[in-house]
């Protein structure tokens, strides 16, 4: 049995605080999760697994360009190589549960959320009551074998109607994205092949979901991997393609000035990624997992400019015990940028992210990872940015059912414009420097019968975006309250 809560990016186990991305963007960056929590609710006392790792990963928003390869769980080989986690929630606050077996399973959902910031101005804020309403539908085959054809299916819809009637004209209600896998496992191979989709419409509700630079822009995002694991004596080798392709869509037919505007300075992008990792454990340190890869990639954004990165590190996974994991990557991002009116140039900048994660009990939870990566940008007249961050997610079991997660990001951002120049933040209004994502959750689940549960939760998120430009600044907090039904 498992429960996940859309609430926090972080993982506790088999109880995970899902946020999206939240500010981690970035080459190989970890976030751990060191034992399980068991069941989540109707038991007083909870089993600890062997901890499991997870690459900070989502195929629905901006990534780096191809420095993280996979994540450490799949490159030392082991069953968890198949897991699938449902896709990230469209709405805060909720509470899913994955019997962790094969068959289909089905979420339903309502609940009302505040905004305090709709159109995510810096001045005249306009504050506003949605409701909400949410289906999902998750189908799972063959994860748990080990060896044969496995696969799975995730889907999200959204439907968002403001109680002022006058937001809704012109609005996109609906949003929806899906993410589906399928793959083999051999005795000593691994082929995964993971496509996501989502149809993101600006709605917002759940800012987690939320990337610093394109924010509340309306978008159709798509992303195709291809993964390979073959898996040697205390070693392990890796490979892994992906494609990745951004298109802004226009939002001047709904009236949202403040959105045209943002939403006109950024380009359509694509991405072509890869990386190629050796994993090792050491005779002498059973604990400890060595990790060089190399990674490259390449963009291109609408304009015609294109960039060219390879992105060599050296990471490293060690488990203290099966509560306490630490894990680290340091590297350089080598990147060519090419632009038909300002020529080329090359550049080259350290990159880094360091983790740790630690389940103090049974019932409490606790990770921290700090970065810094480099990708493409976006937006207009700037070639890449620089990001710099860090993020801490606490879960708590408080008994009687009640799970309470909190999560908060932050990130920094240095770009470089297409002519070549650092720290140009004056270039564009939106290239704001300092991003601030926090939340908290507070949910309680029912189980009524083996494969029925129905859960509530209360939430509270909040957005801060500070730059050189004042025009680039807002504050933006969402609360509100969600009711499921899961079977």
């Amino acid at each position: 049995m498992k429960f996940f809560v859309y609430s926090g990016q972080g993982i506790c186990g088999r109880v995970r605080f899902l946020h999206g991305v939240g500010g981690i963007v970035g080459s190989g960056i970890f976030l751990m999760g060191a034992g399980a929590l068991g069941q989540l609710f109707g038991q007083d006392r909870f089993s600890l697994d062997e901890p499991e790792v997870k690459e900070a990963d989502s195929s629905l928003s901006r990534e780096s360009d191809g420095g993280g390869g996979l994540p450490f769980i799949a490159l030392l080989g082991g069953a968890e190589a198949g897991n699938m986690d449902p896709a990230p929630a469209l709405v805060p606050g909720r509470l899913v549960f994955d019997g962790g077996g094969d068959g289909l399973s089905v979420g339903l959902g309502t609940g009302v959320t505040w905004n305090s910031n709709l159109y995510q101005s810096p001045v005249d804020e306009t504050s506003a009551m949605v409701s909400t309403s949410d289906l999902s539908l998750s189908y799972r085959r063959g994860m748990q074998r080990s060896l044969g054809v496995f696969g799975g299916f995730d889907y999200s819809l959204a439907y968002f109607r403001y109680f002022d009637e006058e937001l809704n004209e012109g609005r996109e209600p609906f949003e929806h994205g899906w993410s589906g896998t399928v793959g083999v496992k051999g005795s000593q191979t691994t082929l995964t092949l993971t496509g996501t989709f989502r149809q993101n419409n600006g709605n917002s509700v759940n800012q987690a979901l939320q990337d610093p630079e394109t924010l509340q822009a309306t978008s159709n995002d798509y992303s195709l991997n291809l993964n390979a694991v073959r898996k040697l004596r205390r070693t392990s080798l890796s490979a892994s393609l992906r494609y990745q392709l951004q298109e802004f869509t226009d939002r001047s037919s709904d009236g949202d000035a403040e959105g045209q505007a943002r939403g006109g300075e950024l380009t359509d992008l694509t991405r072509l990624s890869g990386s190629v990792g050796w994993s090792v454990t050491p005779i002498p340190w059973p604990k400890i997992d060595l990790r060089p890869t190399l990674g490259f990639g390449w963009s291109e954004k609408r304009d015609g400019s294109t960039q060219n990165n390879l992105n060599p590190s050296l990471g490293f996974l060690y488990r203290y015990d099966s509560k306490l994991a630490f894990s680290g990557e340091a590297g350089a991002d080598i990147r060519t940028t090419e632009d038909d009116e300002f020529g080329s140039f090359t550049r080259t900048n350290p990159t880094f992210n360091a983790g740790v994660s630690w389940q103090a009990d049974e019932t409490t939870s606790f990770g921290l990872s700090v970065y810094r990566a480099t990708s493409a940008s976006a937006l207009r007249g700037q070639s890449s940015s620089d990001r710099t961050g860090v993020s801490v997610n606490v879960s708590k079991m408080l008994g009687r059912g009640f799970a309470l997660s909190a999560n908060y990001n932050f990130s920094h951002s240095q770009y470089t414009d297409a002519a070549g120049n650092e720290d140009s933040s004056t270039t564009s209004s939106s290239a704001a420097k300092d991003y601030h994502q926090a939340g908290v959750t507070l949910g309680r689940s029912f189980q009524i019968r083996p494969r029925l549960s129905l859960s509530t939760s209360l939430f509270y998120q909040i957005t801060l975006r500070r730059g050189d430009d004042p025009l680039s600044e807002f504050d933006q907090s969402t609360a509100g309250f969600r009711l499921g039904l899961d079977f």
